[in-house]
């Protein structure tokens, strides 16, 4: 399950031919299963076209909606437990920050995407393996900023999907040599 915040990953790629090549396998499916592609961006863009589904929203409010999800998963209790105690530091602030501002219905509001898609969504992304949230860039205002970057790991690493198959890969730490 691909979740894909604003990432022109199909037209944007490094290497698009590369990208195209990688969807077209995961397309197809190995021991009959297929990745399906969820792409939340404002406009109908390649990427978009060619997900399962599009979720459209107001421009710049894809952190928000990524914030949105966590609510779900964590007021369902669908977080990973083991993620969560053995490898978080400041879980408990965010989990009252995220279930105390991203109420389905004030985030339904300020995207523009159905409370009812949310909820569904969220449910997915948390309940399938091997899943993955991505972005693109964060560097820039909007669905490329810093803030909704961290958004979009923090799903990821509460559903336990960074350093799993399938999920989030960080480089191991650089040796330093003095």
């Amino acid at each position: 399950f691909v979740l894909a915040f604003g990432s022109g990953w199909l037209e944007g790629a490094a290497s698009p031919v590369g990208a195209a090549r990688a969807y077209g396998i995961a397309r197809r499916g190995r021991k009959a299963r297929r990745v399906t592609v969820v792409h939340v961006e404002p406009r109908l863009s390649v990427s978009a076209s060619r997900a399962d589904e599009w979720i459209p929203l107001v421009p710049g409010t894809e952190g928000i909606l990524a914030l949105g999800l966590l609510h779900m998963v964590l007021r369902e209790g669908l977080e990973s437990r083991q993620v969560v105690e053995e490898w978080s530091n400041g879980f408990e602030p965010l989990r009252v920050a995220v279930l105390r501002d991203f109420h389905p219905d004030a985030v339904s509001e300020r995207t523009g995407v159905p409370v009812a898609t949310i909820i569904r969504v969220a449910r997915r992304f948390a309940s399938t393996r091997p899943a993955v949230a991505i972005g693109d860039g964060w560097n820039g205002p909007g669905a490329q900023s810093p803030a909704t970057g961290m958004a979009i790991h923090a799903l990821n690493a509460v559903v336990g999907a960074i350093h799993a198959p399938g999920g989030v890969l960080t480089p191991p730490p650089v040796p330093l040599m003095l």
